[in-house]
Formats: C-alpha cells, structure tokens, sequence
C-alpha cells in the first residue's frame, strides 16, 4: 500500500504498534472466539498457528498485518494461550485415553465405542477436579498470608496430569461420601504421615 502521502512521523507508525495495547483494547481486538480458533487449528505446527494468529489479531486491531511479526508488543503471550487452550484439552484426552505409551492395548471388542464416548465425561470431570483443587489451593495460599498474583493464577491450566494415573479402569459408581473437598496436604509433611 503506498504511503507516500505519510509523513515521516506517521509513517513510522504506519503498520507498527505504537505502544502495547489497553486492557480493552485487548479484551476487543484480540480474544479469540470459537470462529477463530477453528480457523487456526488446521495450520501446520504451533509456530504457524501462533503467527496465524498474531497477524488476524494485527490485521483486526491496526487494519493492517504487520512487515515483522516480530514487531508486536507483549499480547503475544495473551494470543498464544488462547490459541493453545483447545491443544491442552486435546492432549489431556490423548492422554487419558491412550495412557502411557500412546497405544490401544486391546484389539477391538464389542462396546469399545462406550469406552471413547466416555472419554468427555471424564475429561471433563478431571478439569473439574483440577479446577476445584487449584482454587482451594489459591485460597489457602492467600489465606495464609502468601502472595500469590492475579497474573500468575492467570497462567495455571485445568489441564495438569502428572499427579492422576491413567492407567487402570474408570468407576463412575462412587461410594457414599461426605461433600467437600479432601484436606489440603501439608507441605512440610513427610510422605510416611
């Protein structure tokens, strides 16, 4: 697009940030919708599909893609996490249905379909586990008197696996239990307590 008819002043900011965005600015321009992430999900690797969407949220925001991706302020962190959302929840369900080696060790048998059907319900039920865990965890940790920052709690995800075994068989038959949450394990405690 000429730019001549620029002057120098503007013509430097022409396509280029000119500071980082506003918190509503961000919230406007660059939140990715459902819309959005399934059109980045098809490309390539996660570096295609992070400068995918660093330019469609470029081009909405400045009406313009950039000469330099590079070029952007810090949202890149904010875009690649939400592009990113859909890629954890899909890698817990891999993880969940395949376990540790990423194989089935079954051939098929009848009602295998009831197995993978199953797999939403319980993905969704560990996010919840995990989601309910962290929030508690946060809470006491406040509570306690630590600080402990909006921004980071921003960055924990639902998706954390490494403390559920996946191996083994799933019962949705639950025993008679009291309602809330386990006690929180006290950190100093050795594990023979």
């Amino acid at each position: 697009m000429p730019v001549e008819f620029l002057t120098d002043e503007q013509a430097a900011k022409y396509a280029a940030y000119d500071g980082a965005p506003s918190r509503t600015e961000l919230e406007r321009f660059f939140f990715l919708d459902d819309a959005d992430r399934a059109l980045i999900e098809p490309k390539r690797r996660a570096h295609n599909r992070l400068g995918f969407a660093v330019q469609m949220t470029t081009v909405r925001f400045l009406g313009v893609s950039l000469d330099d991706p590079a070029d952007e302020p810090g949202y890149r962190r904010q875009t690649k996490s939400q592009a990113n959302l859909q890629e954890g929840r899909h890698s817990l369900a891999r993880k969940i249905f395949h376990g540790r080696s990423g194989q089935l060790y079954q051939r098929y048998q009848d009602g295998m379909e009831d197995q993978i059907g199953a797999l939403g319900l319980v993905l969704n039920a560990l996010v919840q586990f995990n989601t309910r865990y962290m929030d508690a965890a946060v809470n006491q940790l406040r509570a306690d008197g630590f600080d402990v920052r909006d921004e980071d709690v921003a960055r924990l995800s639902p998706f954390a696996r490494h403390h559920i075994n996946m191996l083994g068989r799933y019962s949705f038959q639950l025993p008679d239990l009291p309602g809330g949450l386990r006690p929180r394990r006290d950190p100093d405690a050795t594990d023979e307590e």
